[in-house]
């Protein structure tokens, strides 16, 4: 799972001169020409590191790759897609362009309680701060032209607004089981489905969403370093089997190369695989359960904006 590339502001501070469309040709909260390289990239390290797992050329039986229905996931996600399958031998179709389309799936935000988790719930209390929008629309600067940056951006104590926007996230997941369980519930069906072999289950799921997203579930797993993810940031999940089993190993690439392994909480680096389900057990919810936990027939609120 990996957060989107570089962005637009989709929302700023008051006053924000460089928060008008004449300086976002993109368009407000879409990816930018960076945020693609970046996630282009990301596909190419991920090609090298599984090289020896995953065939070179594209096929279903490989990959499965799903989405969360915004512009800037869809994109990262085929950016992703550019750099890991580029077309080679009987792929090939255009000679002058190296690229393919692959399918990426998705489903509507407002009934994507799995990887978008901002379907409507009635008792999940949901908040915006504005913290986190400061900090988001600084790094979208940052990386877009450091000339938009305020001048009284400089006087701000980086490390501490990086703190409290990583608190304003974890508010988010205050209540995991309404917020996670779906996801948790099919990540292990698929881990469940692999393991005995299920026809047609791919070797590799890739899923493309938000820092918000991210910092659910490493927070779930009791792994949170109060770090807000940064554009392109890395959730692994690798399943592998040695001579006791099948164990889980995760993974978490922050930005750059360079890749860390994830202790959960109560496990090992190498975490047997069911000693890794009964841990998650408090937060895995089926999604007819979790329909029925969040009482949210009839019931409008305010839904949480994505970063």
């Amino acid at each position: 799972m990996f957060r989107h590339g570089d962005r637009a502001p989709s929302i700023s501070f008051p006053n924000d001169y460089y928060f008008d469309e004449k300086f976002w040709p993109m368009g407000y909260g879409q990816l930018t020409n960076k945020g693609k390289a970046r996630l282009y990239d990301l596909g190419k390290w991920l090609k090298e590191r599984y090289k020896n797992f995953l065939h070179q050329n594209y096929s279903p039986k490989d990959v499965y790759i799903r989405s969360t229905n915004a512009d800037r996931c869809l994109m990262s996600a085929a950016s992703v897609l550019a750099g890991l399958y580029p077309p080679k031998s009987s792929q090939i179709w255009n000679p002058n362009l190296q690229w393919q389309p692959i399918p990426i799936h998705t489903v509507p935000l407002k009934y994507d309680e799995v990887l978008g988790m901002r379907k409507k719930c009635k008792n999940y209390m949901e908040f915006l701060d504005d913290i986190r929008v400061l900090l988001t629309v600084l790094e979208s600067y940052s990386s877009y032209n450091q000339s938009f940056l305020p001048p009284w951006a400089k006087y701000l104590d980086k490390n501490k607004l990086i703190y409290l926007a990583a608190v304003a996230h974890e508010r988010y997941t205050l209540n995991l089981e309404l917020l996670t369980g779906p996801f948790w519930f099919n990540f292990f069906d698929y881990f469940d489905n692999a393991i005995d072999e299920v026809g047609g289950v791919p070797k590799f799921l890739m899923l493309s969403a938000h820092d918000t997203t991210i910092v659910s579930l490493v927070n779930g797993m009791g792994v949170y370093d109060f770090l807000p993810p940064v554009f392109g940031a890395t959730l692994i999940w690798e399943l592998k089997k040695n001579d006791d089993g099948m164990y889980v190993k995760v993974l978490y690439k922050r930005d750059g190369p360079k890749v860390d392994s994830l202790i959960v909480k109560g496990c090992e680096i190498d975490c047997n695989y069911e000693k890794f389900r009964e841990i998650m057990e408090p937060v895995t919810v089926k999604s007819s359960q979790w329909e029925k936990e969040c009482g949210s027939t009839g019931t409008i609120i305010v839904e949480r904006p994505y970063f």
